[in-house]
């Protein structure tokens, strides 16, 4: 199959007898055609079968070439545009250039010079594509390595945002990424909107109508001049708005957010190409911003775990503490009160014990002793008998058991 095949020209005339030469010739020499003959059903065919490459004659009815060249534009792909004019209209086909196409030749055409500029067309649209590709690969590598560098998740919205602006040349832009706790689109960050919103419910269409669409369908739109693509039934009421684009962050079948580019209506639209790259850079960003939430919520986690276990253990350590201090405390305690006397208690073992001999030397330590029997019951329990403060051991202490 001759490698010519694989390109598909769409030949704009109203000269019918014209268009047949031309496609007579170009299927001949291994190239797919398609015929048209007023401007209004040359743009239908561009955009239904996205041709390669466009023959395109200066004086079509029903839509002048300059507003073909436009719509063509426009819509993103990057398709070459050769001219066919008369002498009387050179002056013309050269506005035509300057608008887009990309060469033109008189008319009546000589085939091999019409076939030498379409090869010339497609090869050098070709290297262009190549070119921003590798421009494309260049910049996707750059993200990657410095997405996959950390874990920060304001890092990482701030490197997602400056290269999705600075790779697709946009004025204006911002991030919005999905609440689910509370239903919402929040703006993450921004430039050049000027907005004081920073929130709005998904449930809300009257706000945010683009971004919204995109966050439920998880599909991207390309917004150029008064147009949508894919076509949506969706009101542009942004008057400074010349080309957008908007492109969900998604994580499996999961949107997590949104990424807008503007660009003002004095500017270049954006084309397929810039959404394409979006695209691929927002497919990397996403899959770091989910990986930085979760790294980010195992971190509270962890937070709390270790707050967790500082509170427990010094619940756990202060009683602890109490009872060796009591204990330390405790024969320096009851010397203090008492002082040190030998006592009788139960005729099966003696124990040095004290006793409160003097009532009447010791005033106000009667409530002590007591306050002490309780606090610290392995020093003695006091089986009967109660403290009447008269002095008598046998009245104080009956029988004693030391522990």
């Amino acid at each position: 199959m001759n490698y010519r095949e694989e390109y598909l020209v769409l030949i704009a005339d109203s000269d019918r007898k014209a268009c047949d030469e031309m496609s007579d010739y170009l299927s001949g020499v291994g190239y797919k055609t398609v015929l048209a003959f007023d401007g209004m059903q040359a743009i239908e065919l561009f955009n239904e079968l996205k041709p390669h490459l466009v023959v395109l004659d200066i004086n079509i009815p029903a839509m002048s070439a300059l507003e073909f060249l436009k719509q063509a534009r426009m819509s993103g792909q990057m398709v070459p545009v050769v001219v066919t004019a008369s002498n009387p209209n050179i002056t013309i086909a050269i506005r035509a250039i300057q608008c887009g196409a990309f060469d033109y030749i008189i008319k009546p055409p000589k085939m091999e010079l019409l076939q030498q500029k379409i090869c010339n067309a497609l090869q050098t649209t070709k290297v262009a594509r190549e070119n921003t590709l590798l421009s494309e690969l260049v910049s996707l590598h750059e993200i990657t390595n410095k997405l996959t560098s950390t874990h920060d998740l304001d890092e990482l919205l701030d490197v997602t945002f400056k290269f999705c602006l600075d790779v697709s040349k946009a004025e204006s832009g911002s991030i919005q990424l999905v609440q689910r706790d509370t239903n919402e689109l929040v703006i993450v960050r921004r430039q050049g909107i000027q907005s004081t919103v920073s929130k709005s419910s998904l449930d809300n269409d009257s706000e945010w109508p683009l971004s919204k669409w995109v966050a439920k369908n998880g599909r991207s739109l390309l917004i150029s001049r008064d147009r949508i693509i894919p076509e949506i039934s969706i009101p542009l009421d942004r008057d400074d708005l010349g080309s957008a684009l908007s492109v969900p962050l998604k994580v499996s079948e999961d949107v997590i957010g949104v990424v807008n580019c503007n660009r003002q209506k004095n500017t270049e639209p954006f084309s397929m190409l810039d959404l394409n790259l979006i695209d691929m850079l927002a497919a990397q960003a996403s899959i770091a911003i989910h990986n930085a939430k979760v790294y980010e919520k195992i971190r509270d986690l962890e937070r709390l775990k270790s707050e967790f276990v500082a509170v427990v253990s010094h619940e756990v350590r202060t009683p602890l503490t109490s009872i060796r201090q009591a204990k330390t405390r405790r024969p320096f305690a009851h010397q203090h009160i008492f002082g040190t006397a030998h006592a009788a208690c139960g005729r099966e073992r003696r124990h040095q014990m004290p006793v409160y001999d003097r009532p009447e030397a010791f005033p106000g330590r009667r409530d002590r002793l007591s306050d002490s029997a309780e606090e610290e019951p392995r020093v003695f329990i006091l089986v009967e008998g109660k403290i009447d403060g008269r002095g008598d051991r046998q009245g104080l202490f009956g029988r004693c058991r030391g522990i």
